[in-house]
Formats: structure tokens, C-alpha cells, sequence
């Protein structure tokens, strides 16, 4: 593998990360903004009264944003070095969709059992003694299970269609830079212009 193609996987690899990053940030961001800013969820977003500051909501939407984004940036360049792209495009997005399903829900149970242990380290459970499962897996995980859902499918839709077409004609078709390839009918003339004297 020469130098060059090994800095272009990694400027792949991190545009990739970077991209699936700022993606899922900004949907977990804004899910949990709405929901604890909505009016009347505020504490009980949890179905607990349990106090959860702004920077906990915008916190927990980066970290799940962080901790998703680098296992599918992994799985994507395995599944690039795979040649997983040359099957149909249903089976690939099914694929893709269920192996990033599985490391949401280890993701964000992973996350709900941290801020269960966290509300409990700092006594923020004061009134009640919510078993861990009914903390973890309340209305929120609902949501995010969703989100997930959706996101997936569009994530891997997107990615797809990416490795399908190409990556610069993917984007030269997405943002209207592609120009198709069109029948022109050309008459061509040969002339002899060698003098003869």
C-alpha cells in the first residue's frame, strides 16, 4: 500500500467519522431539547422526578452522538474492505440497518445505566426508588430507539447509493453539480492538405 492511498483511507475514515458525528449529535441534540424543553415534560421525561440540567441533555445527546459514531465508522471500512457493496442494494441497507440497530441499543443502554449510576452517586433520586430498568428503558429510550431507526435507514440509504455511483458523483448528482451524458449527433470532414506542386 503506497503512502498516498493510505492517507487517502484515512482522510475517508475521517470525513466518515465526521460526518456520522455531526449527524448524530445534532438528531440526539435536538430529541432531547425538544422533549426537556416541551412543555410539561421537564423532569418527568423520564417518567421520575428526577432533576436533569441543560447541560446533562446536551451532554448525553454528544456522548451518544461520540460513542455511536466511532463503531460505525468502524463497521463501515470493514464492511468496505468486505466488498459488501457488490450485492443488491436491499440486502445491503438491510445489513447495514441491523448491525447499526444492535450498537445503538448497546449504546444507548450503556448510556441510560451511566446517568442511572450518576443519579444515584449524587442522591438525585430523592423521592423515589426507580428499579434500574424502569430508568433505563423509560419513554426516552423510546425515542432514541426510533430516532435510531429512522436514522439508520437514511444513514445507510445515503452510504449506499454513496459506494454504489461513486462518492463525487453521488455528490455532484446531490447538490446538482452532475451534468449527464447526452447523444450529439457531430459530422466530420477529412481533408487532405498536403500541397502538391
Amino acid at each position: 500500500m503506497t503512502p498516498t492511498k493510505t492517507r487517502a483511507d484515512y482522510m475517508r475514515i475521517l470525513r466518515a467519522f465526521g460526518f456520522n458525528f455531526l449527524f448524530w449529535s445534532i438528531i440526539f441534540v435536538f430529541l432531547l431539547s425538544i422533549r426537556f424543553n416541551w412543555e410539561g415534560a421537564g423532569p418527568g421525561v423520564f417518567e421520575l422526578p428526577i432533576e436533569f440540567p441543560m447541560w446533562r441533555v446536551y451532554g448525553n445527546g454528544l456522548l451518544m452522538g461520540f460513542l455511536l459514531s466511532v463503531p460505525y465508522t468502524v463497521m463501515e471500512h470493514v464492511l468496505r474492505r468486505m466488498d459488501i457493496y457488490r450485492g443488491s442494494l436491499l440486502r445491503i441497507i438491510g445489513i447495514r440497518s441491523s448491525l447499526q440497530f444492535v450498537i445503538a441499543l448497546v449504546v444507548f443502554l450503556t448510556v441510560g445505566l451511566t446517568n442511572y449510576l450518576y443519579d444515584v452517586w449524587t442522591d438525585n433520586l430523592p423521592d423515589v426508588d426507580p428499579s434500574v430498568r424502569r430508568y433505563v428503558l423509560g419513554m426516552l429510550m423510546r425515542y432514541f430507539m426510533l430516532a435510531a431507526l429512522l436514522g439508520n435507514v437514511i444513514l445507510s440509504v445515503y452510504r449506499t447509493l454513496q459506494m454504489k455511483i461513486g462518492e463525487e458523483i453521488f455528490h455532484d448528482l446531490l447538490f446538482g453539480r452532475f451534468n449527464p451524458a447526452r447523444e450529439e449527433d457531430r459530422a466530420f470532414l477529412f481533408l487532405d492538405l498536403k500541397a502538391r506542386f
